[in-house]
């Protein structure tokens, strides 16, 4: 699949970081994420000045989009509801293997 090449904020240029050059959004894309096989997959997070690298097993990609109304008062004080719609997101796997810890480089 073709990598994402502008940002969906504002259409700006995303840099090979993911980062929008224009408005300076950080874009994610999981798209590479392979659900279907046991791919050698290993993620980096950045915790405690430490970078922390994880091999591991995706296994669950979950969206829920929960519907609600926000009541609210418009400028003459005349009520009126709003829809609204929460949406979280879940991206499951398993971690296997040892961790292995680098120093942040500032």
């Amino acid at each position: 699949m073709e990598k994402l090449k502008n940002c969906p904020n504002c259409g700006g240029y995303l840099n090979d970081s993911g980062r929008c050059n224009f408005c300076g959004s950080k874009i994610y894309d999981f798209v590479d994420v392979n659900f279907d096989k046991c791919d050698r997959t290993y993620i980096r997070i950045k915790s405690n000045g430490k970078i922390l690298t994880y091999q591991v097993i995706f296994h669950t990609a979950n969206i829920d989009i929960h519907s609600e109304t926000i009541r609210t008062d418009d400028l003459i004080g005349m009520p009126f509801t709003i829809p609204y719609y929460r949406r979280t997101g879940v991206l499951e796997f398993d971690i296997i293997g040892d961790t292995v810890c680098e120093e942040e480089k500032e």
